[in-house]
Protein backbone atom coordinates (compact mmCIF):
# COMPACT_ATOMS: atom_id res chain seq x y z
CA UNK A 1 0.00 0.00 0.00
CA UNK A 2 0.83 3.39 -0.78
CA UNK A 3 0.40 6.47 1.29
CA UNK A 4 -0.07 10.00 -0.57
CA UNK A 5 -0.23 13.14 1.64
CA UNK A 6 -0.74 16.24 0.25
CA UNK A 7 0.48 19.26 2.36
CA UNK A 8 -1.74 22.28 2.71
CA UNK A 9 -4.03 24.50 5.49
CA UNK A 10 -7.70 23.38 5.83
CA UNK A 11 -9.24 26.95 5.32
CA UNK A 12 -11.65 27.51 2.66
CA UNK A 13 -9.46 31.19 2.63
CA UNK A 14 -6.33 29.04 1.87
CA UNK A 15 -8.01 26.72 -0.89
CA UNK A 16 -6.24 28.51 -3.64
CA UNK A 17 -3.46 30.04 -2.34
CA UNK A 18 0.26 28.59 -3.14
CA UNK A 19 1.08 27.06 -0.21
CA UNK A 20 -1.87 24.61 -1.06
CA UNK A 21 -0.35 23.03 -3.95
CA UNK A 22 -0.18 19.93 -1.93
CA UNK A 23 -3.88 19.58 -1.86
CA UNK A 24 -4.10 21.09 -5.12
CA UNK A 25 -2.66 17.77 -6.82
CA UNK A 26 -4.16 15.22 -4.08
CA UNK A 27 -7.65 16.92 -5.05
CA UNK A 28 -7.90 16.59 -8.44
CA UNK A 29 -5.86 12.75 -8.42
CA UNK A 30 -8.84 12.20 -6.52
CA UNK A 31 -11.28 13.64 -8.94
CA UNK A 32 -9.35 12.41 -11.82
CA UNK A 33 -9.82 8.67 -10.12
CA UNK A 34 -13.34 9.33 -8.74
CA UNK A 35 -12.58 8.84 -5.60
CA UNK A 36 -14.74 10.49 -3.10
CA UNK A 37 -13.33 12.07 0.43
CA UNK A 38 -14.24 10.98 4.02
CA UNK A 39 -13.77 13.41 6.34
CA UNK A 40 -12.39 13.12 10.01
CA UNK A 41 -11.29 14.72 12.69
CA UNK A 42 -7.90 16.44 11.76
CA UNK A 43 -7.91 14.68 8.43
CA UNK A 44 -9.30 13.62 5.46
CA UNK A 45 -8.96 10.33 3.25
CA UNK A 46 -9.52 8.39 0.43
CA UNK A 47 -8.43 5.08 -1.21
CA UNK A 48 -8.22 2.91 -4.06
CA UNK A 49 -6.33 1.19 -6.58
CA UNK A 50 -3.98 2.32 -9.21
CA UNK A 51 -2.39 -0.16 -11.72
CA UNK A 52 -3.61 -2.76 -9.30
CA UNK A 53 -1.94 -1.24 -6.27
CA UNK A 54 -3.75 0.22 -3.35
CA UNK A 55 -3.46 3.54 -2.73
CA UNK A 56 -4.55 6.07 0.22
CA UNK A 57 -4.74 9.79 -0.43
CA UNK A 58 -4.53 12.33 3.05
CA UNK A 59 -4.82 16.04 3.53
CA UNK A 60 -4.36 16.67 7.16
CA UNK A 61 -6.46 19.53 8.26
CA UNK A 62 -4.43 20.85 10.62
CA UNK A 63 -2.21 23.97 9.96
CA UNK A 64 0.84 23.43 7.66
CA UNK A 65 2.81 23.56 11.02
CA UNK A 66 0.90 21.07 12.43
CA UNK A 67 0.87 18.32 9.43
CA UNK A 68 2.27 15.78 11.52
CA UNK A 69 -0.62 16.10 13.75
CA UNK A 70 -2.82 15.49 11.43
CA UNK A 71 -1.12 12.37 9.64
CA UNK A 72 -0.73 11.07 13.86
CA UNK A 73 -4.17 11.05 13.71
CA UNK A 74 -4.88 9.36 10.48
CA UNK A 75 -2.38 6.58 11.08
CA UNK A 76 -3.49 6.08 14.66
CA UNK A 77 -6.94 5.35 12.95
CA UNK A 78 -5.62 3.39 10.26
CA UNK A 79 -2.58 1.51 11.59
CA UNK A 80 -1.67 -0.32 7.82
CA UNK A 81 1.33 -1.27 6.83
CA UNK A 82 2.42 1.06 4.19
CA UNK A 83 5.13 0.32 1.75
CA UNK A 84 5.96 3.98 0.90
CA UNK A 85 5.19 7.01 1.70
CA UNK A 86 4.99 9.96 -1.08
CA UNK A 87 4.14 13.80 0.29
CA UNK A 88 3.30 16.62 -2.09
CA UNK A 89 4.37 19.89 -1.11
CA UNK A 90 4.82 23.70 -2.36
CA UNK A 91 8.68 24.49 -3.21
CA UNK A 92 9.08 27.85 -2.98
CA UNK A 93 13.18 26.99 -4.09
CA UNK A 94 11.75 26.52 -7.49
CA UNK A 95 10.56 28.56 -10.15
CA UNK A 96 6.41 28.41 -10.71
CA UNK A 97 5.49 25.55 -11.82
CA UNK A 98 8.90 23.50 -12.13
CA UNK A 99 7.77 19.83 -10.50
CA UNK A 100 10.55 17.19 -9.12
CA UNK A 101 10.61 14.20 -7.24
CA UNK A 102 12.86 13.66 -3.81
CA UNK A 103 13.47 10.66 -2.32
CA UNK A 104 14.46 11.80 1.52
CA UNK A 105 16.38 14.68 2.59
CA UNK A 106 16.11 17.58 4.64
CA UNK A 107 13.01 20.10 4.89
CA UNK A 108 14.68 23.10 3.37
CA UNK A 109 13.08 25.02 6.13
CA UNK A 110 9.85 23.73 4.86
CA UNK A 111 6.95 23.97 8.36
CA UNK A 112 5.16 20.98 6.81
CA UNK A 113 7.82 18.70 6.23
CA UNK A 114 9.67 19.65 9.68
CA UNK A 115 6.29 18.46 11.47
CA UNK A 116 6.20 15.44 9.52
CA UNK A 117 9.56 14.61 9.84
CA UNK A 118 9.35 15.32 13.89
CA UNK A 119 6.20 13.26 13.97
CA UNK A 120 7.90 10.22 11.98
CA UNK A 121 11.21 10.50 13.76
CA UNK A 122 12.83 10.15 10.07
CA UNK A 123 12.83 11.86 6.24
CA UNK A 124 12.76 8.82 4.79
CA UNK A 125 10.01 9.52 2.68
CA UNK A 126 9.81 11.00 -1.34
CA UNK A 127 8.02 14.08 -2.12
CA UNK A 128 7.03 15.22 -5.37
CA UNK A 129 8.03 19.01 -4.72
CA UNK A 130 5.58 21.77 -6.90
CA UNK A 131 7.56 25.25 -7.94
CA UNK A 132 6.00 28.29 -6.69
CA UNK A 133 8.95 30.64 -6.79
CA UNK A 134 10.23 32.99 -4.02
CA UNK A 135 9.69 36.88 -3.80
CA UNK A 136 12.57 39.36 -4.17
CA UNK A 137 12.31 40.13 -0.39
CA UNK A 138 12.48 37.20 1.45
CA UNK A 139 10.95 39.25 4.19
CA UNK A 140 7.78 38.55 2.19
CA UNK A 141 7.94 34.98 1.90
CA UNK A 142 5.02 34.86 4.13
CA UNK A 143 2.74 36.54 2.43
CA UNK A 144 4.21 34.93 -0.78
CA UNK A 145 3.25 31.59 -0.07
CA UNK A 146 -0.20 32.47 1.43
CA UNK A 147 -1.17 34.88 -1.52
CA UNK A 148 -3.41 33.39 -4.62
CA UNK A 149 -1.56 33.08 -8.21
CA UNK A 150 -3.36 34.86 -10.78
CA UNK A 151 -3.08 35.35 -14.53
CA UNK A 152 0.20 33.40 -16.45
CA UNK A 153 1.40 32.45 -12.49
CA UNK A 154 -2.26 30.64 -12.43
CA UNK A 155 -2.19 29.35 -15.41
CA UNK A 156 1.31 27.68 -14.88
CA UNK A 157 0.67 26.20 -11.37
CA UNK A 158 -2.50 24.93 -12.71
CA UNK A 159 -0.38 23.03 -14.91
CA UNK A 160 2.21 21.98 -12.63
CA UNK A 161 -0.24 20.66 -10.28
CA UNK A 162 -1.92 18.74 -13.20
CA UNK A 163 1.67 18.02 -13.99
CA UNK A 164 2.16 16.52 -10.28
CA UNK A 165 -0.55 14.24 -10.31
CA UNK A 166 0.77 12.56 -13.05
CA UNK A 167 4.21 11.88 -11.83
CA UNK A 168 2.13 10.59 -8.13
CA UNK A 169 0.35 8.21 -10.31
CA UNK A 170 4.09 7.34 -12.33
CA UNK A 171 5.57 6.58 -8.67
CA UNK A 172 2.87 4.37 -8.07
CA UNK A 173 3.24 2.30 -11.36
CA UNK A 174 6.18 2.68 -12.32
CA UNK A 175 8.47 3.31 -8.80
CA UNK A 176 10.42 6.55 -7.92
CA UNK A 177 13.89 5.69 -9.94
CA UNK A 178 12.01 5.44 -13.44
CA UNK A 179 9.83 8.84 -12.13
CA UNK A 180 11.93 10.90 -11.29
CA UNK A 181 13.96 9.87 -14.85
CA UNK A 182 10.68 11.25 -16.36
CA UNK A 183 9.93 14.13 -14.17
CA UNK A 184 13.40 15.41 -12.95
CA UNK A 185 14.58 15.90 -16.66
CA UNK A 186 12.43 18.17 -17.77
CA UNK A 187 9.71 20.59 -16.23
CA UNK A 188 6.47 22.02 -17.99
Amino acid sequence: MILVVGLGNPKEKYRYTRHNLGFWVVDRLAAELGWRWKQKVGYCYTTGKINGKEVWLVKPKTFMNASGEGLALFLRDHPLAFSQMVVVHDEVDFPPGVVKIKPGGGTAGHRGLQSLVQFLGNSDFTRVRVGIGKPDDRRAIIEHVLGEPAGEEKKILNRAADRACQAVIAIVKQGVEKAMNEYNSSSL
